[in-house]
């Protein structure tokens, strides 16, 4: 893989994290009766609502979650999205040759003086293109789920 690849692989991953986490936040403004509302300069200010709060992502799926129905289980979204996007945001990328790929290492909170280690990580061509799709793959999960309740922002 070159270098270019990876960097546009990331590229991707990141902009469908980007993607899904505005999906849920619009999901629940609808699903809170919240009106979806996106200013136009940055001065002032904009209620507090499911857009506009500070949830972290991991937040926003469990609330999304919650807001289903038991008829609508089939559009539950693992925490597994969740779990890579802290592990790009929080994680450490190396270079273990002067080649690519590069490795992505995460650590724990420190315990006792010991950091966990949670994830080690080769950044393949087949891990960015496999956790593009996983995420992509809970975006249209959200998107059917809104369009069966026939939400309007969608």
């Amino acid at each position: 893989m070159e270098g270019i690849d990876h960097l546009i692989g990331l590229g991707k991953i990141i902009g469908n994290l980007h993607s899904l986490e505005l999906l849920l936040r619009i999901f629940l403004c609808e699903a809170h009766g919240e009106n979806v509302m996106f200013p136009k300069s940055p001065t002032g200010t904009v209620p507090e609502t499911h857009l506009t709060n500070f949830m972290s992502l991991g937040d926003l799926i469990t609330n999304y979650n919650a807001a289903l129905t038991k008829a609508e289980q089939a559009y539950l979204v693992d925490p597994t999205v969740f779990r890579i996007r802290n592990a790009i945001a929080h994680g450490r990328l190396t270079f273990l040759s002067r080649t690519f790929p590069l490795t992505l290492h995460k650590f724990g909170k420190p315990k006792a003086g010991m950091a966990p280690v949670e994830l080690v990580q080769v950044i393949s061509e087949k891990w960015l293109d496999d956790s593009r799709v996983l995420i992509f793959e809970r975006f249209e999960k959200i998107s059917r789920c809104a369009s069966a309740r026939g939400y309007k922002s969608f």
